[in-house]
């Protein structure tokens, strides 16, 4: 599990397997932040800072069988503290809400009206053999005005799931002094299902 060039951190869900885990490359600053994890939600969260800004990523996988009472009341919680830390956070992963069927996912869309939340994901990312697609897996962030491109891609990594990537937007500052407006690709965030196991990747490729 360990990259060269990368710090990893795990959050494991028990003897049996699963769990969710974050990569971020070691240039980058940025810990771990478990006072901002859900109490019954698999989630890790991880501090960024960037251009001097301070990100909080909150990767997160809801099983099926969780109650919707149980999901809003660790949102509520969990959110309201984020939002009361960091003007930009991002909350990604697997939440098992179809936000392309509106009578499925009204536990999520209440949580996004509430915190003023947008979804970055906008077509499936779910393809099972025998249902039809589903949005399942999302990028919901407080800082929409800040996302460059979504990527939403089939990878050989699952038959299922799709992998969603995306970039942010400032300005950073090269050796030379040149400012620069946009990354061409500033950050990749990747979920992949592997064994039952979340993986979130940050990467920041100049």
């Amino acid at each position: 599990m360990v990259v060269n060039g990368y710090h990893f951190w795990r959050a494991d869900r028990n003897n049996k397997g699963g769990g969710v885990a974050a990569y971020l490359r070691s240039d980058i600053a940025g810990d771990r932040k478990p006072d901002f994890e859900f109490q019954d939600i698999e989630s890790i969260s991880i501090e960024i800072i960037l251009n001097q800004k301070k990100w909080l990523i909150l990767g997160a996988y809801k099983p099926p069988c969780m109650s919707n009472d149980t999901f809003q009341l660790n949102c509520m919680t969990t959110l309201d503290k984020c939002s009361s830390k960091y003007d930009n956070y991002i909350l990604l992963g697997d939440l098992n809400f179809d936000l392309l069927d509106n009578a499925k996912c009204s536990p999520l869309n209440d949580i996004m009206d509430v915190f003023d939340l947008s979804s970055m994901v906008k077509k499936p990312t779910c393809f099972t053999k025998h249902g039809q697609p589903s949005l399942l897996d999302v990028i919901l962030t407080s800082s929409k005005n800040m996302f460059g491109k979504v990527c939403n891609f089939n990878c050989v990594l699952s038959d299922v799931n799709h992998m969603i990537a995306f970039q942010l937007k400032f300005q950073v500052t090269r050796l030379n002094g040149a400012h620069i407006d946009l990354l061409r690709i500033l950050m990749l965030i990747c979920l992949t299902w592997i064994c039952n196991q979340t993986c979130l990747n940050l990467n920041i490729m100049m």
